[in-house]
Formats: C-alpha cells, sequence, structure tokens
C-alpha cells in the first residue's frame, strides 16, 4: 500500500476559471478600450477648460488628471488585494479550526460590511451548491488573484489545503506589512514619480523646441551674428519637429502610448486583475522573460511560487501535480516551460531531465538529480523555491533601486543640453553687439 494521500476529485469537477478567452473577449476589449480613451481624453478636456484663461495652469492640469488616475489604479488595488487577503485569513482561520465552513462564512458575512460582506455570502453560496473552495473563490471573489486560485485548487487536490492556506496567509501579510512600512519605496510610488517627470519634462521641452528655439533665429539674425554649434543643433531639431513635420512621426508613437497608458487606468480603477483581458499577453511575456535582468527576475519569481507549493506537496507525501502547478506564474512564458516539465515527466523521463528538456535552469536539474538519489526530493524542492524568491527579491530591489537614478540621470542630460544651448548663446550674442571697433562717443 501506498502511504501518499489520495487525489482528491470532487463530485462536481469543474476547471478552475481563468481570465475570459476567445472572441467574446476580443469583442468586449475592442469596444470598450476606446471608450476608456476617449473617458482620458474628455476629462483632460474638461480640467483644461475650467483654467482655458491661464494656459500654464491648463497645460499642468493635464499633467494632474494622469497623477490622479495612476493614484486611483493604485488606491483601487490596494482596496482589492486587502479584501482578498481578509476573504483568505477567513477561511484559513475556519479551515485552521476545523469548523464548519459554509456556517462560519455566513456568520464572518455579518460582521463586515460592503463588498467583502457580499463576497463572503456568495462564496457561502457557491460551496453550499456544492463547488470546491478554488472554483467558488474564483467565481464569487474577482480580486482574488489567479495564482492563489491555483494554488488552493493544488492544495485541496493533494488533501493539503491547512497548509497551503497557511502559506498565503503569510504571505499576504508580510506583503501588506511591507507595502504599509515602505510606502514611498515602494514601486507603485517610483512609477508614478518617472511618469509624472516624464511628461512633465518631456512637455517643457517641446513647448521650447516649438515656441522659444525659434525665436533664436530671428534674433541673432537681426544681429548678423552666427549661432553656435549647440545652439544650431537644437535648432536643427526645433526644425525638424516643428517644420519638418516631425511631430507626424512622434504623434503615433505618443497616441499609442497614451491610449495604452488611458486604458490600463481606468481599467485599473474599474476592473480586476484576475478578469481583465489582456490580448498581448503571449507576445508581451516573451519579450519581458528575454530582457537581461526582467527576464531572470521575472523567472525566478514564477519558479519560486510554484517550487514551494510542490515542496509543500511533496513533505506531506502528496503527489507531485506539476501539470496543474503549471496554472500558478503569471507569466505565460514561465508557464509553457512548466507545462513542458510536466508533458516531459508524463512522456517517462527523470524529474531533473525533464527539467532539462524543458529549458528550466540548469541549477533545477543539477539539483533535483542528486536529491532523487539520496532521496530528499521535498527538501530539493524546498530549496529552489527559497533561491528563486530570495533571487527575485533581489532582482526587484536592484530595480527599483536604479529607477529613480536613471530617471533623474536622463532627464538632467535633456534640461542640462537645452540650458546650454541656450544659455550658451548668450555671450556670442552679446559679443555680436559690441562695436567691432570699439565704444565711440
Amino acid at each position: 500500500m501506498s502511504n501518499q494521500p489520495p487525489v482528491l476529485n470532487y463530485l462536481r469537477p469543474r476547471p478552475v476559471p481563468t481570465q475570459q478567452r476567445g472572441a467574446v473577449a476580443w469583442l468586449l476589449w475592442v469596444a470598450t478600450a476606446p471608450a476608456w480613451m476617449m473617458a482620458t481624453v474628455a476629462l483632460m478636456g474638461i480640467v483644461a477648460g475650467m483654467v482655458i484663461l491661464a494656459p500654464p495652469l491648463g497645460m499642468y492640469s493635464n499633467f494632474l488628471v494622469i497623477g490622479t488616475l495612476v493614484l486611483g489604479q493604485h488606491i483601487m488595488a490596494n482596496l482589492r488585494r486587502n479584501r482578498a487577503a481578509a476573504i483568505l485569513a477567513h477561511v484559513e482561520q475556519i479551515v485552521r479550526q476545523n469548523l464548519p465552513l459554509v456556517l462560519m462564512l455566513r456568520l464572518a458575512a455579518r460582521a463586515e460590511g460592503g463588498k467583502l460582506r457580499r463576497r463572503l455570502e456568495h462564496v457561502a453560496q457557491a460551496l453550499a451548491a456544492g463547488d470546491a473552495l478554488a472554483e467558488a473563490l474564483a467565481s464569487c471573489v474577482p480580486e482574488m488573484p489567479q495564482d492563489t486560485i491555483t494554488a488552493l485548487a493544488l492544495g485541496e487536490r493533494t488533501g493539503q489545503l491547512p497548509a497551503v492556506l497557511t502559506r498565503l496567509v503569510d504571505a499576504d501579510r508580510k506583503q501588506i506589512r511591507s507595502a504599509s512600512a515602505s510606502a514611498l519605496t515602494s514601486g507603485n510610488f517610483y512609477g508614478l514619480y518617472t511618469v509624472t517627470m516624464l511628461l512633465s519634462i518631456t512637455g517643457i521641452l517641446a513647448g521650447f523646441l516649438i515656441f522659444v528655439v525659434p525665436k533664436y533665429r530671428d534674433i541673432f539674425s537681426d544681429f548678423r551674428t552666427p549661432l553656435p554649434r549647440p545652439t544650431a543643433l537644437l535648432l536643427d531639431a526645433s526644425d525638424w519637429f516643428v517644420v519638418d513635420y516631425g511631430w507626424a512621426l512622434c504623434g503615433p508613437v505618443l497616441v499609442l502610448v497614451f491610449f495604452t497608458a488611458s486604458v490600463c487606468w481606468w481599467r485599473g480603477i474599474f476592473v480586476a486583475a484576475r478578469l481583465r483581458f489582456r490580448p498581448l499577453d503571449a507576445l508581451f511575456d516573451v519579450v519581458v522573460l528575454r530582457l537581461p535582468l526582467v527576464g531572470k527576475m521575472v523567472l525566478a519569481q514564477g519558479l519560486s511560487s510554484v517550487f514551494m507549493v510542490l515542496a509543500q506537496s511533496a513533505a506531506n507525501g502528496a503527489p507531485l501535480l506539476i501539470d496543474a502547478a503549471s496554472a500558478i506564474p503569471r507569466n505565460c512564458a514561465v508557464r509553457g516551460r512548466i507545462w513542458r516539465w510536466s508533458e516531459a515527466l508524463s512522456a517517462g523521463h527523470a524529474l531533473d531531465e525533464a527539467a532539462r528538456r524543458a529549458g528550466l535552469p540548469p541549477l533545477v536539474a543539477g539539483t533535483l538529480g542528486p536529491a532523487m538519489a539520496v532521496g530528499c526530493v521535498p527538501a530539493a524542492l524546498d530549496f529552489l523555491g527559497r533561491y528563486y524568491g530570495d533571487r527575485a527579491n533581489r532582482g526587484l530591489q536592484l530595480l527599483r533601486g536604479a529607477l529613480l537614478p536613471a530617471t533623474v540621470l536622463v532627464l538632467g542630460l535633456m534640461v542640462g543640453f537645452v540650458a546650454v544651448c541656450l544659455l550658451g548663446a548668450i555671450p556670442a550674442l552679446l559679443g555680436g553687439m559690441m562695436p567691432r571697433g570699439g565704444a565711440s562717443f
């Protein structure tokens, strides 16, 4: 007889709901995406129209609108994350104390209010109707992340639900505690600061190129003074942008960036992350995974979440359901590699050889091979999960630390070049204004 706990099959087995795909999702996205952009344009037009008598304020009011949208998206994301964490904490406490789940969720709903109360009631109704916990959370709690739902489904199938719930709740508490303790060092602050500074400095420099820089040519022409070389380069750039229709080349790029950003901002405010349809996810995830530093961080983050779940299952003697764990990573390319690992295992290859054939890092195969020989696969999986988790955290901290200095450096070079071109022309202009033979009385 095997000592492994059985894999559980429920009375109403259904795949865990994921984000919507197919033609319907494409049509909904195409129909709603222009509406989000038009809403942003209308909001910016209203704010700019209110201060039409003060053009500088009108220009900066647009930056205020963009900052408000980004801040609103950040606030709504935090509210959804806290609501999902509260629901998960209620479930974990009930399961840990071995209490009746449906009854206790209904009692917990009475003590809450607003959306949290409705979410708990809907989860209790779905469980009473025969759904598994992962299915109930996926259908009734749109705020719940997809990787959390997948981990719960895997824990239910392997009979390790209490341990999985405890790990997820501890991770949520650490994330919320670190976010509240370091609000000004979070990625959201750096992202908001970077976007605001890029838009502000770019807008100011565009205004200089259009309205200020061409005046320098007229002034130097009136005094018959040759332009310094840096100023001539700046004037050539201004002529290309204004006269030679350079704005027509930059315009589509700016419109595309504005379109994408506005759709993301509005959908981030009104639509939960798990329910958003992203038509270019597969292509974007492949490109991200090939970036020098970001790709390694994303790969490490996905592998860490998979190995931690597998290690917890293996430590309790449960089978390794790698096919189910392949849905945990958020990156499509990483999910594909885990799925190929599962397919190679199904084809009869050993754990380390399957990892090598799936394109996983050499460390995975090099660690699992000796672990299989000495019978310590759970410890090896736990080591890999912790190693890749620490590696992802180090990469994230490095990116956050480098983002602000890199932004300041790039913007400083842009502003410094314009300042040298404009201010460096003043001595040449003053020299041209002086009489050639000296002053005469």
